[in-house]
C-alpha cells in the first residue's frame, strides 16, 4: 500500500497547520484505512497472510515518511524495517508506541484548543444568533452578485455549526468578521449596519474570553514535550556482575604460597 492508499490528496491539503497535529490526523486517517483493508483478511491463509504483512508494513512506511516530513521523534529518526523479517510482532509493537505518542498530542491539543476557545453562556448565544439573523438581511438587501451572497452565506452556515458546540472557536469569529469585512462598502445597502453587527459579535466573544481567563491559571504556549512509553533500557559496562558459582574454588587472601617474594 502507498501514501494515496492510506489518505486522499483533498484530505492531504485539509491537514492541519500545526506539524504535530497534521501528523498526528495523518497517522489517524491512516488507522482508518488501514483497518479497512484488513478486513475480511484472513491471517491463516497464505497469501492474504502475505497481504496483511503488506499491509501493515506499508502503513509504518508512510507514518515514518511523515513524521520525518513534520520532524516528530521518534518516529523522524526511526528506520523502517527491511521486508525480510517483518512479523506482526514488530508492527504491533510500533502500533502501541504510536498510539501513546498520539494520545500526548492529542491531549496537549486539546488544552491548548480550550484556550483558543470559549465557552458562551446561553445569553450570549442567543446575541450572537441575533446578530448573524441581522447580517443574513443585510446581505439580502446589499447589490452583491448571487455568487458572492452564496459564499458569504456560505461562511456564515460554517459559523453558526461552530457556534452551536459547547466552545466556540476564537478562529471561528475572526475568520467570520474577515468575510465580511472584505466585502468593499459601496456593495453594502447597509454597510453601516454590517460592521456594526460585526463588532457586536466580537464583543460578545471577547467579553465571554475575558470572564472565563479570570478563572484559568495563564496558559503556556509551548507545546508539552513528548515523553516516551517506557523508560530507556539501562546498559552495564564492565566486567559481569554475575553471582561466583558456589563451585568456583574460593580466592583466600592469606595464601600466598603463589607469590614469588
Amino acid at each position: 500500500m502507498n501514501i494515496y492508499d492510506f489518505i486522499s490528496q483533498e484530505e492531504l491539503e485539509a491537514l492541519p497547520e500545526d506539524n504535530r497535529l497534521a501528523f498526528a490526523e495523518f497517522a489517524r486517517l491512516g488507522q482508518v484505512r488501514l483497518r479497512e483493508r484488513l478486513e475480511g483478511l484472513d491471517g491463516i491463509d497464505e497469501v492474504q497472510w502475505l497481504q496483511i504483512q503488506e499491509a501493515k508494513l506499508g502503513y509504518m512506511n508512510v507514518v515514518l515518511a511523515a513524521g520525518k516530513r513534520y520532524k516528530i521523534e521518534p518516529f523522524a529518526s526511526q528506520s523502517l524495517p527491511k521486508v525480510k523479517g517483518f512479523n506482526s510482532d514488530i508492527y504491533d509493537q510500533f502500533k502501541s508506541d504510536l498510539d501513546h505518542y498520539l494520545a500526548q498530542i492529542i491531549l496537549d491539543a486539546s488544552a491548548r484548543s480550550r484556550h483558543e476557545s470559549v465557552e458562551l453562556s446561553g445569553q450570549s448565544r442567543d446575541r450572537i444568533r441575533a446578530y448573524i439573523h441581522g447580517l443574513r438581511e443585510c446581505i439580502d438587501k446589499s447589490s452583491m452578485d448571487s455568487s458572492t451572497k452564496d459564499r458569504l452565506y456560505a461562511k456564515i452556515a460554517e459559523f453558526e455549526a461552530v457556534l452551536e458546540k459547547r466552545r466556540l472557536s476564537l478562529l471561528a469569529a475572526t475568520l467570520l468578521s474577515v468575510q465580511i469585512l472584505g466585502v468593499p462598502g459601496a456593495l453594502w445597502a447597509t454597510g453601516d449596519v454590517a460592521t456594526k453587527l460585526i463588532s457586536q459579535i466580537m464583543q460578545a466573544v471577547a467579553e465571554a474570553k475575558v470572564a472565563e481567563d479570570l478563572t484559568r491559571l495563564p496558559f503556556t504556549e509551548a507545546p508539552a514535550m513528548l515523553e516516551a512509553p517506557r523508560p530507556p533500557a539501562i546498559e552495564f559496562e564492565g566486567p559481569s556482575r554475575r553471582r561466583p558459582s558456589q563451585d568456583a574454588p574460593a580466592f583466600d587472601s592469606n595464601d600466598d604460597s603463589d607469590i614469588p617474594f
